[in-house]
């Protein structure tokens, strides 16, 4: 439960399959909460400063929660007409046109890249804008849950089950449709279930190209999903220590990897050094056993669903010695391993099997300016009954928080559709 954002047990820690922290300190998951009569049933943990840079000569540097909102309050716009302006233009254009000073704009690059996993060549300056706000009002600004970013979902599946609903621990293979009505969905194991609608969280691309089919939709709108490009992929590393050996919520190395258009579109050019380090049990010391440490080091790669661990060797690689820089004497205290890459992405978020260069995508479509504000796909599918909920559509934000937002206005949507 959660995709990517689900947390699993292994050697006796809770550890998240991907790093994740919640940008806002989770404002869209409370809201969720407070409608559904569960406000306090999810603790959200705060540590301050939640960032810590380190540089290439060892030197840690902070990132606190005031100079974090000082500099975000640096980028905003005034009105509503100059943040829609802001979606048509790139952040890096954006900051350009303000004269944001270099170390500025660094570190607004290394940001966009931990939140919307592209870079700020790239990412569309009014949703960033906007997402930046979301973190200056957050209380806190940035969060984690106790329990594990898994814990999310879990809350929200019990809520779903009091309220008379039911989990089925099945793969959909199909989404069934007949006279440009959907009537329901076959399960891996052959069951049909029908419902008046149906609602896909797999990305745009996975529902339309593979759950549905190109039959059922026109040629304008399949070469528009086709035509649609994901956020990067990533490389991930787990690792189990013997003792704590960071006392930091999260690491950042500097300087770290800027993805390159190559990148982007899936070339196998090896990375900067670079990567991101969290530590979960620094958040919630429940998490690990007594004295043990897990760390979760990742960093951008491509997103191709066949971006596996033997294409992605090199980048662990590199990934690993940015890690032994930023920690050491981190070798002689790992008890286990684990490396994940862009195919295993794919393969947990039901993305498999669809186009090449894409499927391992970390949000989603990227959130440039031509797939974000009006451009974005609208959450109702040409096809009644339909409807697409997640980071593709219908939601405005960073990584959960999008997921979620979506998914309280697409809800809101669904209903009025049943009535």
């Amino acid at each position: 439960m959660g995709g990517k954002a689900a947390t699993v047990e292994k050697f006796g820690h809770k550890v998240d399959l991907f790093a994740h922290l919640l940008a806002g300190g989770g404002a869209e998951v409370k809201k969720v909460l407070e409608e559904t009569g569960k406000s306090g049933t999810l603790e959200i943990i705060a540590k301050d400063p939640v960032i810590c840079f380190v540089t290439e000569d060892g030197t840690h540097l902070g990132f606190g929660f005031e100079y974090l909102k000082d500099m975000l309050s640096g980028i905003l716009v005034d009105t509503d007409e100059e943040l829609e302006r802001t979606y048509e233009i790139t952040l890096d254009q954006y900051l350009k046109e303000i004269n944001a000073p270099g170390p500025l704009r660094a570190a607004m690059n290394v940001m966009t890249l931990m939140y919307f996993v592209i870079s700020a060549k790239y990412a569309s300056a009014g949703e960033f804008i906007l997402s930046s706000k979301k973190i200056i009002e957050g209380d806190p600004p940035i969060g984690y849950p106790k329990g594990g970013i898994g814990k999310i979902a879990e809350t929200f599946v019990d809520t779903l089950k009091e309220n008379g609903g039911e989990l089925l621990r099945k793969r959909v293979e199909k989404i069934l449709v007949e006279e440009g009505r959907a009537l329901g969905v076959r399960a891996d194991d052959g069951s049909i279930y029908e419902g008046r609608a149906i609602v896909s969280n797999a990305g745009i691309q996975a529902t339309v190209l593979k759950l549905v089919g190109e039959d059922h939709f026109t040629k304008e709108y399949i070469d528009r999903v086709k035509s649609l490009y994901p956020s990067l992929g990533a490389i991930r590393i787990w690792y189990f220590l013997d003792t704590k050996l960071v006392s930091e919520p999260s690491l950042v190395y500097m300087p770290t990897s800027m993805p390159s258009k190559e990148i982007r579109e899936g070339e196998r050019n090896l990375p900067e050094p670079g990567g991101y380090v969290m530590v979960p049990s620094n958040f919630d010391p429940d998490l690990s056993p007594h004295g043990k440490q897990v760390l979760i080091a990742t960093m951008s790669a491509p997103a191709h669903q066949k971006f596996d661990q033997k294409e992605a060797n090199g980048w662990f690689d590199v990934l690993h010695d940015t890690v032994k820089k930023m920690i050491p004497n981190l070798e002689e205290h790992i008890e286990h391993v684990d490396y994940r890459s862009s195919d295993f992405i794919a393969k947990i978020s039901g993305r498999d099997g669809i186009m090449d260069k894409v499927g391992g995508e970390c949000i989603g479509l990227s959130q440039t300016p031509s797939q974000v504000g009006k451009n974005k796909p609208d959450p109702r599918s040409p096809i009644e009954g339909l409807f697409q909920v997640g980071a593709d559509a219908g939601g405005v934000g960073i990584g959960v928080d999008l997921a979620v937002n979506s998914a309280r206005n697409v809800s809101k949507i669904v209903s009025d559709y049943l009535k």
